[in-house]
C-alpha cells in the first residue's frame, strides 16, 4: 500500500468531473477540489491511472495535468493545515474500498 498525494489542473468541466468520479471510485479521499489523497496497492493505483490516462488523452489539451505523488505517511500526518482539518482515521484507514 502506497499513499499517493493527487492534484490536477484540469480545464474542460466534463474531463474533470470523470477524473474526480475515478479518483473516488478506487478509494480516493477529496481534500481540496482538485487535491485527493489515495492509499492503494500499486496494482490498484496502475489501473486507476490506466483509466485515467485514456481520459487525458482524448482530449486535445495539452495544457491539463495530474501530479501523483508518493509521500511517507510519517510526513502526511505532520503537514501543517491552515483551515478545515481533513479526517486522518478515514484517510489513512489500512481498509481498501473500490465503489464498482
Amino acid at each position: 500500500m502506497r499513499l499517493r498525494l493527487i492534484c490536477y489542473d484540469i480545464t474542460n468541466d466534463k474531463k474533470r468531473l470523470r477524473v474526480s468520479k475515478l479518483l473516488l471510485k478506487y478509494g480516493g479521499y477529496r481534500m481540496q477540489r482538485s487535491v485527493f489523497s489515495s492509499l492503494q496497492p500499486e496494482e490498484h493505483f496502475h489501473e486507476m491511472k490506466r483509466e485515467i490516462d485514456k481520459i487525458m488523452q482524448k482530449s486535445e489539451d495539452h495544457t491539463d495535468s495530474i501530479y501523483y505523488i508518493p509521500i511517507g505517511r510519517e510526513k502526511f500526518e505532520t503537514m501543517y493545515i491552515t483551515g478545515s482539518i481533513p479526517d486522518f482515521d478515514q484517510l489513512l484507514d489500512k481498509k481498501l474500498y473500490i465503489w464498482i
